[in-house]
């Protein structure tokens, strides 16, 4: 099976990542070689999986990325407490991320919210979660 490879979203992604964490270029090529088991040192030889799990393990290095994801849960739980679930108690993010994208105007679905816009979604989300538990 051919697998799909790193798409121009993922690779920005990257690039950005790599930027941001002030990783050079050199540290970069063993981070990607890495990544797609010695096959190349370009991002942009990478598979679309390969580029997810680098883009996941870039993030993680990310202090701001951290907390932005600390906002996330956070936001993920309240929705736990109204009920926003799927049968089996997993949260239901079509339903959060349907929130999201109405909510703040953007477009944007949970996941895509940066650590700059976070405190103010999760504001406006405790006030619907306090209407939530008043109206009860």
């Amino acid at each position: 099976m051919r697998q799909s490879t790193i798409s121009s979203a993922q690779l920005r992604c990257i690039n950005v990542m790599f930027k941001k964490l002030n990783i050079g270029s050199e540290e970069r090529a063993v981070i990607v070689l890495g990544f797609c088991k010695g096959r190349d040192s370009s991002c942009t030889m990478l598979y679309m999986e390969e580029a997810r799990l680098l883009i996941r393990h870039l993030k993680s290095r990310d202090p701001e990325e951290k907390k932005a994801e600390v906002m996330r849960r956070k936001i993920i739980s309240m929705a736990h407490e109204m009920g926003w679930e799927l049968p089996g108690g997993k949260a239901d993010m079509r339903r959060i991320d349907g929130w999201c994208l109405q909510q703040m105007g953007l477009g944007k679905k949970l996941n895509q919210f940066n650590y700059n816009e976070l405190p103010k979604l999760v504001s406006i989300f405790q006030k619907v979660y306090l209407q939530f538990f008043k109206a009860i």
